[in-house]
Protein backbone atom coordinates (compact mmCIF):
# COMPACT_ATOMS: atom_id res chain seq x y z
CA UNK A 1 0.00 0.00 0.00
CA UNK A 2 1.38 3.38 -1.18
CA UNK A 3 0.63 6.65 0.28
CA UNK A 4 0.70 9.98 -0.98
CA UNK A 5 1.63 13.05 0.58
CA UNK A 6 0.70 15.86 -0.13
CA UNK A 7 2.97 19.32 0.07
CA UNK A 8 1.10 22.42 1.22
CA UNK A 9 1.35 25.49 -1.75
CA UNK A 10 3.25 28.08 -0.13
CA UNK A 11 -0.15 30.30 -1.06
CA UNK A 12 -1.88 28.00 1.51
CA UNK A 13 0.70 28.50 3.89
CA UNK A 14 1.32 32.14 3.59
CA UNK A 15 -3.43 32.33 4.09
CA UNK A 16 -2.36 30.21 7.01
CA UNK A 17 -0.52 31.72 9.34
CA UNK A 18 -1.62 35.46 8.39
CA UNK A 19 -2.71 37.60 10.95
CA UNK A 20 -4.94 39.85 8.49
CA UNK A 21 -6.38 37.86 5.62
CA UNK A 22 -6.48 41.22 3.45
CA UNK A 23 -2.84 41.28 4.16
CA UNK A 24 -2.70 38.03 3.60
CA UNK A 25 -4.35 38.34 0.36
CA UNK A 26 -2.19 41.15 -0.81
CA UNK A 27 0.90 39.49 -0.03
CA UNK A 28 0.01 36.79 -1.64
CA UNK A 29 -1.29 38.44 -5.03
CA UNK A 30 2.45 40.47 -4.98
CA UNK A 31 4.29 37.13 -4.23
CA UNK A 32 2.16 35.23 -7.71
CA UNK A 33 3.44 38.50 -9.67
CA UNK A 34 6.77 37.69 -8.46
CA UNK A 35 6.59 34.02 -9.49
CA UNK A 36 4.61 35.00 -12.72
CA UNK A 37 7.88 37.41 -14.16
CA UNK A 38 10.71 35.36 -12.69
CA UNK A 39 9.00 32.31 -14.88
CA UNK A 40 8.42 34.21 -18.00
CA UNK A 41 12.11 35.79 -17.64
CA UNK A 42 13.78 32.09 -17.20
CA UNK A 43 11.91 30.45 -20.14
CA UNK A 44 13.38 33.49 -22.44
CA UNK A 45 16.33 32.48 -21.18
CA UNK A 46 16.18 29.12 -21.42
CA UNK A 47 14.49 29.63 -25.19
CA UNK A 48 17.54 31.69 -26.06
CA UNK A 49 19.69 28.82 -24.76
CA UNK A 50 17.92 26.60 -26.85
CA UNK A 51 18.73 28.41 -30.01
CA UNK A 52 15.16 29.43 -30.39
CA UNK A 53 15.68 33.36 -30.44
CA UNK A 54 12.20 34.99 -31.03
CA UNK A 55 11.98 37.23 -31.69
CA UNK A 56 14.66 36.68 -34.12
CA UNK A 57 16.40 40.17 -34.32
CA UNK A 58 19.06 42.07 -31.73
CA UNK A 59 17.19 44.83 -31.02
CA UNK A 60 14.19 43.05 -30.52
CA UNK A 61 15.65 40.40 -28.29
CA UNK A 62 17.31 43.07 -26.02
CA UNK A 63 13.77 45.02 -25.85
CA UNK A 64 12.28 41.78 -24.86
CA UNK A 65 14.88 40.84 -22.11
CA UNK A 66 14.66 44.48 -20.30
CA UNK A 67 10.72 44.22 -20.66
CA UNK A 68 10.49 40.68 -18.88
CA UNK A 69 13.65 42.56 -16.13
CA UNK A 70 11.25 45.17 -15.69
CA UNK A 71 8.56 43.46 -14.89
CA UNK A 72 10.30 41.39 -12.80
CA UNK A 73 11.81 43.96 -11.19
CA UNK A 74 8.79 46.11 -10.60
CA UNK A 75 6.95 42.91 -8.91
CA UNK A 76 9.67 42.63 -6.79
CA UNK A 77 9.35 46.28 -5.85
CA UNK A 78 6.10 45.38 -4.64
CA UNK A 79 7.49 43.53 -1.58
CA UNK A 80 9.25 46.12 0.14
CA UNK A 81 6.42 47.59 1.49
CA UNK A 82 5.26 44.02 2.97
CA UNK A 83 8.36 42.81 3.91
CA UNK A 84 9.95 46.05 5.85
CA UNK A 85 8.10 44.90 8.54
CA UNK A 86 10.21 42.21 9.01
Amino acid sequence: MSTVRSQPHWRDIVAEYAVEEGSARRLIAQLSACEVAALAFCRLLERWGRGEAEPSTVGRRQAAFRRAAERAETALAGLERPLSRY
